[in-house]
């Protein structure tokens, strides 16, 4: 549901200088991965409600735009940031959490056996 936000931020990535490049283009990887791969590696699984769909769009919308804005015309950021360690330890600190992320949903996707439509509590041995 975090389409929207991705398009927003594209828009104004191509509308106006980025000076935040970095931290939009680490902002749309994410967006990218939840929004357009992750949907289609869910099989099965039960319908969302209309109203809860549209809430998380609103969401995603204002959010992306919120952040799209402030980084492209807000935000100053020197080069010399890049190589600052709260930058990097930032940087390493998103991309470990988007691969537990990513991980976490392959091992609950696999949880579900195939034609099943139902939710399972993943229990230790």
């Amino acid at each position: 549901m975090c389409t929207p936000g991705f398009i927003k931020s594209k828009l104004f990535w191509i509308m106006s200088i980025c000076r935040g490049l970095i931290n939009l283009l680490i902002i749309n990887i994410c967006n990218f991965s939840r929004s357009l791969i992750y949907p289609w590696l869910i099989t099965g699984g039960k319908p969302t409600p209309v109203f809860l769909a549209s809430l998380a769009f609103l969401f995603c919308a204002i959010n992306g735009y919120i952040q799209a804005r402030y980084l492209t015309k807000y935000a100053h950021y020197e080069m010399s940031w890049l190589t600052n360690p709260c930058f990097v330890v930032g940087v390493l600190s998103f991309f470990t959490g988007m691969a537990i992320n990513i991980h976490s949903d392959y091992i609950l996707r696999s949880l579900r056996k195939p034609g099943k439509t139902g939710y399972r509590i993943p229990r230790g041995n």
